[in-house]
């Protein structure tokens, strides 16, 4: 990270974002799930300006999220990200007994 900003090449946002991942524990408690291994845009069909299919399935298999979630950040607006992140703190990739944020306050166990 330090080297990251060092260039001044990383907007001071982008840098916030990164640094608050980091430090957020939840972000880091996922469960082993069937992930895509080759997202890309060829992959990633869309149409109407929603994902309607995927392809290059060749590669699925089960591994942490982040490894589908890294091509999704490079390639998504800095706005976006925020809705990205809050299905995937809700999202079934959850581990088994960990409350996501919504249920928490729902007093009910994700």
């Amino acid at each position: 990270m330090d080297d990251a900003a060092g260039t001044g090449r990383v907007p001071p946002a982008l840098l916030s974002r990164w640094e608050s991942a980091l430090e957020d524990p939840t972000l880091w408690r996922f469960r082993p799930v069937v992930v895509h291994g080759d997202l890309d845009a060829e992959n990633v069909l869309t149409a109407g300006g929603a994902v309607v299919a995927m392809r290059g399935l060749s590669q699925a298999h089960v591994r942490g999220p982040a490894e589908d979630m890294a091509w999704i950040y490079a390639s998504v607006p800095v706005d976006c990200l925020d809705s990205i992140e809050g299905r995937l703190r809700s999202g079934p990739h959850r581990g088994r007994g960990q409350a996501s944020a919504g249920s928490r306050r729902a007093g009910q166990r994700g």
